[in-house]
């Protein structure tokens, strides 16, 4: 997952939506889904994702619904724990 550093802060955001939302993606098994490349459906309807850190402590979701290459299912994911920040 990659995101801007301002977006750490637990909101659910959109693929679409402002400037910073354009710079949301999610690889999965080699395929990134973004903006870019949600918009039209080329790849997927669409995704989204919240990250909150504190500290060394991280917790997110994220999904990317509709995934063509799947038969348009939705892949999503949860996770909170300790992670190494590298600034």
């Amino acid at each position: 997952m990659r995101l801007s550093k301002t977006m750490l802060d637990g909101v659910l955001r959109g693929f679409s939506g402002d400037d910073e939302n354009v710079k949301i993606s999610i690889t999965y098994e080699g395929v990134t889904y973004s903006r870019a490349n949600t918009t039209l459906g080329n790849l997927a309807l669409g995704g989204r994702t919240s990250v909150s850190l504190q500290g060394n402590e991280v917790e997110m979701t994220f999904e990317v619904v509709g995934i063509k290459k799947y038969g348009d299912a939705s892949l999503s994911g949860y996770y909170k724990g300790a992670v190494t920040v590298i600034e």
